[in-house]
């Protein structure tokens, strides 16, 4: 089944980004799994939207979290994102859900890469606010 890439980025249900509504309405796992690895193939700059925020600021791995257990999250995202990733994982959590980087730092150790700006992580983490130099 091929998915529309502008719908999984635009959509909204009940006043909720799509994968919000998603996870907040599905029971299943592997519904969650689907969903995140069309989300990767189609918007891997954007990771999926795991780190999209609705209007609560709540981040879609957070409610993943909540919903699934930490465990069962991660083991979905490692499965979509392996560990030795050349996605700059750790940069767009430095920007977008820094209050995640303990355990997305025990788990990825994309340190090294640039983004998609040519940064290196101290650059993005700088540039995003959340650290000082």
């Amino acid at each position: 089944v091929e998915w529309d890439p502008d719908c999984l980025m635009a959509a909204t249900n009940e006043h909720l980004p799509l994968c919000h509504a998603l996870i907040k309405s599905w029971n299943h796992l592997e519904c969650f799994t689907v969903y995140f690895q069309r989300a990767l193939k189609y918007h891997p700059k954007h990771l999926g939207f795991l780190f999209q925020k609705d209007s609560s600021r709540k981040t879609a791995h957070e409610r993943a979290i909540e919903k699934y257990g930490k465990d069962n999250t991660f083991n979905v995202i490692k499965q979509c994102i392996p560990t030795d990733t050349k996605l700059p994982i750790l940069h767009h959590i430095v920007r977008d859900a820094p209050q995640c980087m303990n355990d997305f730092s025990l788990r990825y150790s994309a340190w090294y890469l640039r983004d998609e700006d040519g940064r290196t992580f101290k650059q993005a983490a700088l540039a995003s606010g959340s650290v000082k130099e």
